[in-house]
């Protein structure tokens, strides 16, 4: 007699052998850098910010620290983080080695400035030069090129030379220049990652070479770039969070503060799903309660921000659920299902084409089989057939538009409330561009554009019986 517990044992046995079913493959990339909210991800390159603290003491040219401070270190293109090298010497005791440091040496960093168009980054090198070096600070020269001669440090007649009058030799040149204090205080710079910076302060540092770029008639798409490099006695590292002016500068000249349309600061979408919909709305609202974050800052204190910021995202979650209707819903539900079908199809899972991996109910992944089921069964249309059935059904041309839009396949991409936002105009350009990609031999819109015209003739079949 068959003992009734045996197919439960043998699962018992199975998930603790194959724990990951017949198909898995291991995550410990996955575990390394996506855990803990990206604890241990690689930072970006591309997010830093560079402070140039100038002695006010040293600047001649006084615009250079009170307007353009901030905006000196927002046009850094590229700068290097400061490197290391141990000097070490290397002993013998009785034909052991022993590595002895003897010195450490602070590399020289790179800096790449934008050559921007009203001269900033220019500025502070003719401030730098000007400060440390008497000779550009005797005269100047107009556009025609005419040098002022009131002060003949520069003249060409008399000749000089040590001959002549103490009148003529009273000038002064190179270094001579009574520079007593450096011109730069030191330079931070901040790499930014997950709203905490990491802070490097490079002490009294100076610059020991100074580029500009190279004019070329035959380089049309070539951005104008100043380099220099730059030395410093020392290193100091610091560590915080990220907030408008701290680091100092940051997110407060030429930083956009409106918040995105599609957040709910911005006022949201009258979207039952996705970001900045009403789902997602009541969620952040909820969650700001539970968390104390909703009238009160992180010290438990009462927050006016915070507050005002919690009123706003409710008044717009509240406005949005009114302009909820029942026929959006379904449709946000179809786009949702069309949506993740499409990803299934043409971005199999694993690399195994037109493959359905279950996940969720039974309910809903019988109804996913027999949706894929049922497509496999239609027969490709021809790329002709469907530009035709699209250039004589405006309702098929729309919805082809419409859902290539909802995936990103044509214009920028959005949910159907963008899409019904847009004027006629915009969305006749969609329709061209969808029926381009057709002609041009795009599968993804095929495909998508072969199951519309199906489901049209099916339907319209079904309405004629």
């Amino acid at each position: 007699m068959a003992n009734k517990l045996n197919g439960f044992l043998d699962n018992i046995v199975n998930g603790a052998l194959s724990p990951k079913g017949d198909m898995a493959d291991f995550q410990h990339a996955a575990r390394l850098y996506v855990d803990d909210a990206f604890r241990l991800a690689p930072k970006h390159k591309f997010l830093y910010h560079v402070v140039f603290e100038i002695n006010p003491d040293a600047v001649r040219i006084p615009q250079l620290d009170q307007r353009h401070k901030n905006e000196i270190g927002m046009l850094v293109k590229s700068i290097d983080l400061p490197s290391y090298s141990m000097q070490m010497e290397t002993k013998h005791k009785y034909n052991r080695k022993k590595n002895v440091q003897t010195r450490l040496d602070y590399d020289p960093i790179n800096v790449v400035f934008h050559d921007d168009n009203f001269g900033v980054t220019t500025l502070l090198w003719e401030a730098y030069y000007r400060y440390y070096f008497k000779d550009g600070n005797y005269t100047t020269f107009d556009a025609s090129g005419s040098v002022n001669n009131t002060v003949p440090a520069y003249a060409s007649t008399p000749t000089d030379n040590t001959y002549q009058s103490p009148l003529r030799n009273r000038y002064r040149y190179g270094l001579d220049n009574d520079s007593s204090v450096p011109f730069f205080k030191n330079i931070q710079i901040f790499q930014l990652s997950r709203h905490q910076y990491t802070g490097f302060m490079l002490i009294n540092p100076k610059i020991t070479n100074w580029k500009h770029d190279t004019m070329d008639q035959t380089d049309a798409g070539g951005m104008a770039q100043s380099n220099c490099t730059v030395a410093y006695e020392s290193v100091l590292y610091s560590r915080g969070p990220v907030s408008q002016g701290s680091p100092r500068g940051f997110g407060q000249e030429h930083y956009d503060t409106k918040p995105s349309p599609i957040t709910l600061a911005g006022g949201g979408t009258s979207t039952l799903f996705g970001q900045g919909g009403v789902l997602a709305g009541i969620g952040d609202i909820f969650g700001a309660v539970g968390n104390g974050t909703a009238f009160t800052d992180a010290q438990g204190n009462f927050s006016l921000g915070n507050t005002l910021g919690t009123v706003l995202s409710a008044t717009n979650t509240f406005k949005n659920a009114k302009e909820l209707t029942s026929g959006g819903i379904v449709q946000e539900g179809i786009n949702i299902f069309s949506g993740g079908l499409s990803n299934i199809i043409n971005n199999p899972t694993g690399g195994i084409s037109d493959v359905l991996f279950p996940n969720g109910s039974a309910n809903a992944n019988e109804v996913l089989a027999t949706q894929v089921s049922t497509d496999k069964e239609r027969r490709e249309l021809e790329a002709d057939e469907i530009l035709e059935t699209i250039g004589s059904n405006s309702s098929v041309a729309n919805a082809t538009a419409q859902q290539a839009f909802n995936l990103g396949l044509v214009g920028s991409g959005g949910t159907l409330n963008d899409f019904n936002n847009l004027t006629a105009t915009q969305k006749t350009s969609l329709v061209e561009e969808a029926t381009t990609a057709i002609s041009n031999g795009d599968s993804q819109i095929t495909g998508l554009a072969n199951n519309i015209v199906h489901r049209a003739s099916e339907t319209k079949g079904l309405r004629n019986v």
